[in-house]
């Protein structure tokens, strides 16, 4: 269903079914319901509009966020997928252009349990959740990825090979893909890192995504 604001600043709640919401001039609220159909955000502008989330009864680290093209986010909770289109007025965006302070939350909401995700044996593909992931690796001298990490709310845990931020070597496979690599009394390892986005790069990591 299409639902259009009538007045500048207004909320617009969505059906209950696959709405398509487009707010105009002014600060809207677009209100979404948790009814498991995607709905489509037309006009959003950041730093003016809110995206209420209140309904979910979730905090901002169970969101899992990616950006999809130049314009558009799809953003997902416990299962559920909406989308949210950039005005032309708020262009151009990055990665960080939709963040927790373009959502309302329930308050006193309780914040998710940290996901671990840990590597066996071998070789392993090992891919994130919409919950804080922790990629937990041990030593064996296989070269393991990481699909679907989200930079800021992920971590890499690597303790175990006693080794530093300083002591890892980045490399740009190409935008979103980065490798990994750190040289220990095991051997060389390597990780190969992807984003939901396809849109990071080495130079975006820092220490605090990593756990030593």
């Amino acid at each position: 269903m299409i639902i259009t604001g009538t007045a500048a600043g207004e909320t617009i709640e969505d059906t209950g079914r696959r709405d398509k919401l487009t707010g105009g001039d002014g600060a809207d609220i677009f209100l979404l319901n948790r009814d498991n159909k995607r709905d489509f955000i037309l006009d959003f502008t950041d730093g003016v509009d809110k995206i209420d989330l209140t309904k979910f009864a979730v905090t901002f680290e169970e969101v899992f966020i990616k950006m999809i093209s130049a314009d558009t986010f799809v953003f997902t909770i416990r299962g559920e997928s909406n989308n949210v289109t950039f005005a032309p007025s708020a262009l151009p965006i990055d990665l960080s252009s939709l963040s927790a302070d373009d959502f309302i939350f329930a308050e006193g909401a309780a914040p998710p349990n940290t996901n671990l995700v840990a590597e066996t044996t071998g070789a392993d593909r090992l891919f994130g959740t919409s919950r804080p992931d922790v990629f937990l690796f041990s030593p064996d001298g296989e070269r393991d990825a990481v699909r679907q990490f989200e930079l800021g709310k992920d971590r890499i845990d690597i303790e175990t090979f006693d080794t530093s931020f300083g002591a890892l070597d980045f490399f740009d496979i190409k935008a979103g893909r980065v490798r990994i690599t750190f040289t220990t009394d095991f051997g060389t390892e390597s990780l190969i890192i992807v984003d939901a986005s396809r849109q990071f790069t080495s130079a975006d990591f820092s220490a605090g995504d990593f756990v030593f």
